[in-house]
């Protein structure tokens, strides 16, 4: 996979799971998107876990 593909494919995952549009994904910095991305990732792979405290996400 190429370097565009990669961020290609975090802007379709993005779209999809927060619900946005392309512009929306687009105007955010690519650092903020893939920290979404990393946060959205540790809180949605614990589905036993009932709270998710800040200080496992950062």
């Amino acid at each position: 996979m190429t370097a565009y593909e990669g961020v290609l494919s975090c802007y379709v995952f993005a779209m999809k799971t927060f619900n946005s549009s392309f512009a929306e994904v687009d105007g955010m910095e690519l650092e903020t998107l893939s920290d979404l991305i990393s946060v959205y990732e540790k809180i949605s792979d614990a589905p036993t876990k009932k709270t998710a405290f800040i200080d496992d996400i950062l």
